[in-house]
């Protein structure tokens, strides 16, 4: 019989500024248990777990295309102002100055991906599973949540993104490496900058596979080797 895995509550973890959203994110997080549908809590939320206490502006919540319409209709029976803002990738929700964000194609189109981050079965079942004053749901993985920063963190307003990216990296003891570099490969200039980064800032081996940092170290004196013959 497998074993039931540990829920983290993020409650403690939530900022003063933040605690007069709790009650409009839990009825949120309850619309979509009552449809049944799946979903992660992924962006500001899922950070506090991993190690950043900066206050976050909205609930993102990454759930299937075809659950979203549902979605919109069940949180405006709630009494929540909704909002289909970009039928490629998000739709809004609003009740008491507080915004959620139903994400379905997250990123789609940034760096040349045509789909985004999409929720799939794999990343359900790397989710960790979390608590909000007694409500329980899935938290995306920190491979999940790296995945996505790096595709938003091109754009000139979310440079935080990176840095967030590297809390991530020191503060994640088991990284699959193997899973995360799957999924960001497929933007290999963005990738090689964050690595470099990373390694630039002094992240061990303790953090990154040394062998994943002197393939950077490579590439990176390959590039200036070739630099060098072109000038």
């Amino acid at each position: 019989m497998e074993a039931a895995k540990p829920v983290y509550d993020v409650t403690p973890l939530i900022p003063e500024k933040m605690r007069d959203a709790i009650p409009v994110y839990i009825d949120a997080i309850n619309a979509l248990h009552q449809l049944k549908v799946p979903f992660v809590v992924a962006g500001g939320i899922a950070m506090l777990e991993y190690g950043r206490t900066r206050v976050t502006k909205d609930l993102d919540l990454l759930v299937y295309k075809q659950d979203a319409i549902r979605l919109l209709d069940q949180l405006q029976l709630l009494g929540f102002k909704t909002q289909r803002t970009d039928d490629n990738w998000v739709y809004h929700a609003f009740k008491d100055g507080q915004i959620i964000d139903l994400l379905f194609a997250l990123g789609k189109g940034f760096l040349g991906d045509p789909n985004g981050v999409v929720l799939s079965d794999e990343m359900l079942a790397r989710a960790r599973q979390a608590s909000l004053d007694g409500t329980v749901f899935l938290m995306a993985s920190v491979e999940d949540i790296i995945h996505s920063k790096l595709l938003v963190s091109w754009k000139a307003t979310r440079q935080e993104d990176f840095q967030d990216i590297l809390l991530l990296i020191r503060n994640s003891k088991h990284l699959d490496w193997d899973y995360l570099l799957d999924n960001i490969s497929r933007y290999p200039v963005r990738t090689l900058a964050l690595l470099s980064y990373a390694i630039s800032c002094e992240i061990t081996e303790d953090h990154i596979p040394i062998e994943i940092a002197t393939e950077v170290e490579t590439l990176s004196k390959r590039l200036f080797q070739w630099m060098g013959r072109v000038a």
